[in-house]
């Protein structure tokens, strides 16, 4: 039976990535659990991934990011797709 990680571990993956992408600008973020779901990883997030479409769906915390700031000009809404095998970042999807 596979491990499943706690919420708040994919919180941590989250915050970890959207620190480093907010890091010196005048823009913060608030976090939206939309919970476990089934997902297709994606090269969202690293284009060093892209798969053949053939990749099985995986389960994985989803969490939208709303920026505010600055960022919440051109960024609306960040989901991120975190594997909740192993806690890494697995895709998800940008709304300008």
């Amino acid at each position: 039976m596979t491990t499943v990680h706690p919420q708040a571990e994919a919180h941590q993956a989250v915050d970890q990535r959207m620190n480093a992408w907010f890091s010196g600008k005048d823009s913060g973020y608030s976090v939206d659990d939309k919970g476990l779901q089934w997902v297709s990883p994606n090269a969202a997030f690293d284009p060093g991934k892209v798969t053949t479409g053939s990749e099985p769906y995986r389960m994985a915390w989803v969490v939208n990011v709303k920026p505010s700031g600055p960022v919440a000009d051109s960024v609306r809404l960040i989901t991120l797709y975190v594997d909740a095998g192993d806690g890494t970042i697995i895709g998800g999807d940008i709304v300008e």
